[in-house]
């Protein structure tokens, strides 16, 4: 019997995982938020961010209300009409005199209906559309895909015996409920876990062994591992020759001596010994995998370091085996077409850069494509040093989705003012953050809905075939709008052929059009269905998925690459200065501290959460973690103000001593800091971290920021 005071639906408060949910409803008001036991990521469980869903749906600092910008630091209220029309107007204007390319569209992780607001940007002509991969996990994309062909496996926690991560933190950090669920199991059962980070996480808290590795040098140990392994003849020989190439390229490189164990731990801080216990242990371990995350992500050789972590598991059988990286399964979703009317090339393509930024964007070239558009700093393609974009007029317009650049983004003060120097710029969010707050008089900001107030069919990272959706439990608040009925109005407005026969309207007929694909078990989703559970299982979710070797780059794992290979992902990545097997190169090193600003924290959804006071009662503000020997030598105290300046800016922070991060390392976690006026418990609580970094250190082939190579030096108030 269905009880019509319980709704299922997903949540979405860490932007992404999905985790399956039940809301109570009284009196058309949502009044509880648990757990769904049906699905079988979260079980019925929440994180502290789910249980808080319902603090973000009523919060009073929400923006309910269209607004235009009419004067510095004054906004007044408008009809979503006149909004709309003055959108549709201040779009065609930016294109007719400058191009559609001078328009850029970007979103954040996973926003709702992305592929209609993906189809607006298409069917405008801008090519500059900017997701935040680049500032997240690009990196760690394209190493996967070159070496598994897969852009994200996935780690089979639940039947691993033995767990070596490279700054990845799945007890505290990752999106997807289930890692924390899985890797706990697996400890219960006696799995190893081995952590390597320099900073000790929830998950090196739970770990047999936490190596504190030195920031940046994660590919040398990797490489050295795999030294070991191929020395003592520890490697599975028979995948190897059957269901990988270039071994013999990459064994040649691994063998020199700079990967001696000896020589390796110098350039690490990792104790000798326990490299070789540590390469001995995951070889002759039944069923291990060995995995990286956003901690090589960002920083120099982040896509060789995070290749090189895949070529241990190869090394030992473990892809798509048992325990192993395994290849993804997931459900299908039917894609709306739109008319392609993009001509010009991207920014980042402009300017010297590949397009395998393409689909990611290059968000660090942003700033700089507005303020300076007549010598923004090239990439590496180009041999000069600054070049002209769009014949010198640059970025005019922006359309912000779901993301909050000013805090989520490195050199936050160059963003502002770039923001506040466009020409026009539209903002949709369900708050009215410090990005909205910097756009240029005459700017549009429009009240988006929370997850619990729209209607949404989506997929699942997972290896078994699944959907889920969110599902409208109570009204919108105010005048919010969702993202269906905004996007496909837009269209319609801008005269969009492919945007005419979408009814904004009739939500039900776009998630049933979405639903009409054949599933891989040969069924296919009926929308009511996913209603009454809050999720749709395949047939065979349950059923083992291993070996299919088939999904590989020609039935074959990439230890090394060549230009003989078929694949334009690949010869693009030799072209433009890729290596052909993962190495590490020798830094530079100095006394000065290493600032890293991208550890996440339970408690916190990036720059989202922090307005909302159960997670504001557990983490109020970030502080500066810095290990007591650099404490000692500054005379800085626990608890003591400090100040930390880098060649960027400055920021105020509170230090604690700590020997949860290594020496020579300092941390502080972003998302806090905010400026807005518009958010009473957020404003002025801790430091925005992210002022200190430079937009400009990015990957010269996946334009990623290195938002953890930043040097600082600190002092005492």
């Amino acid at each position: 019997m269905i009880d019509k005071n319980k709704v299922f639906s997903s949540c979405v408060m860490c932007q992404g995982g999905k985790c399956g949910i039940e809301v109570t409803i009284e009196d058309e008001k949502a009044t509880k938020i648990n757990g769904n036991k049906l699905h079988p990521f979260n079980e019925g469980r929440l994180c502290p961010k789910g249980l808080a869903g319902l603090e973000q749906l009523y919060d009073p600092d929400r923006l309910l209300i269209p607004k235009q910008k009419v004067a510095k630091d004054k906004w007044q209220k408008i009809t979503w009409d006149d909004a709309l029309q003055l959108i549709t107007k201040n779009m065609q204007e930016i294109k007719r005199k400058y191009g559609a390319e001078s328009f850029l569209f970007m979103w954040g992780p996973t926003p709702p209906y992305k592929e209609l607001f993906q189809g607006l940007a298409k069917s405008y002509g801008t090519p500059n559309q900017f997701a935040h991969t680049s500032i997240c996990d690009a990196n760690r994309r394209l190493a996967k895909k070159l070496t598994y062909n897969d852009y994200r496996p996935l780690p089979d926690f639940k039947n691993s015996d033995y767990i070596l991560l490279f700054g990845a933190n799945p007890l505290e950090a990752h999106k997807w409920f289930y890692f924390y669920k899985d890797v706990k199991g697996a400890l219960k059962r006696g799995a190893k876990l081995v952590v390597i980070d320099p900073r000790q996480t929830k998950s090196a808290k739970n770990a047999d062994l936490w190596l504190s590795i030195k920031p940046g040098t994660d590919g040398a140990l990797a490489l050295s591992l795999a030294h070991i392994i191929i020395k003592e003849e520890l490697y599975n020989k028979e995948f190897i020759n059957k269901y990988s190439r270039g071994f013999a390229s990459f064994k040649a490189e691994v063998m020199q001596e700079k990967y001696n164990p000896e020589n390796v731990s110098q350039i690490t801080g990792i104790n000798t010994k326990i490299i070789y216990t540590i390469a001995r242990q995951f070889a002759k371990s039944k069923q291990q995998l060995a995995d990286s995350w956003t901690g090589l992500d960002n920083q120099k050789q982040g896509i060789n370091a995070h290749r090189a972590v895949a070529c241990l598991n190869a090394l030992v059988g473990s892809v798509d085996a048992l325990g192993g990286m395994v290849f993804r399964e997931e459900g299908r979703l039917k894609s709306p077409e739109f008319t392609n009317n993009i001509k010009a090339k991207p920014l980042h393509e402009e300017v010297g850069f590949s397009n395998l930024t393409a689909g990611y964007g290059c968000r660090g070239l942003i700033p700089e494509a507005i303020l300076t558009p007549d010598h923004v700093p090239t990439g590496p393609l180009l041999e000069k040093e600054i070049t002209s974009l769009y014949k010198g007029q640059g970025i005019k317009g922006a359309f912000i989705y779901f993301t909050n650049p000013i805090l989520a983004d490195a050199n936050s003060e160059r963003w502002r003012k770039a923001l506040g120097n466009l020409d026009f710029a539209v903002g949709y969010d369900i708050y009215q953050t410090d990005t909205l707050e910097a756009f240029p008089v005459g700017s549009i900001i429009l009240p988006d809905t929370t997850y619990l107030e729209r209607s949404e069919v989506v997929k699942q990272y997972s290896n078994g075939a699944l959907l889920t959706m969110y599902q409208k439990v109570v009204e919108p608040k105010g005048e919010a709008k969702s993202g269906y009925w905004t996007f496909v109005k837009l269209g319609k407005l801008l005269g969009f052929d492919s945007f005419q026969n979408f009814d904004e309207g009739d939500i039900e007929s776009y998630l049933k059009m979405r639903l009409d694909i054949e599933q891989v078990d040969g069924s296919q989703v009926q929308l009511e269905e996913l209603k009454r559970k809050g999720i749709w299982l395949a047939n065979n979710f349950d059923e083992p998925k291993y070996y299919r070797y088939d999904q590989l780059l020609n039935g074959k794992f990439n230890f090394a690459l060549d230009l003989d290979m078929e694949s334009d992902l690949v010869k693009e990545f030799l072209r433009v200065g890729g290596n052909q097997t993962p190495i590490y190169k020798l830094q530079e090193s100095n006394n000065k501290l290493k600032l890293i600003t991208t550890g996440k924290l339970r408690c916190h959804t990036h720059s989202t959460t922090q307005n909302l006071p159960a997670l504001m009662a557990r983490k109020g503000k970030n502080s500066l973690l810095i290990n007591p020997e650099d404490a000692k030598k500054r005379e800085i105290r626990d608890g003591e103000k400090v100040i930390v300046n880098s060649e960027i800016d400055t920021v105020r922070l509170t230090a604690k001593v700590t020997n949860e991060i290594r020496e020579g390392v300092v941390q502080s976690s972003h998302g806090f800091g905010h400026t807005s006026e518009k958010l009473r418990i957020a404003k002025g609580q801790g430091a925005n971290i992210n002022r200190l970094v430079d937009n400009l250190k990015l990957d010269p082939i996946s334009g990623v920021s290195y938002l953890n190579e930043m040097e600082v030096v600190i002092k005492p108030i």
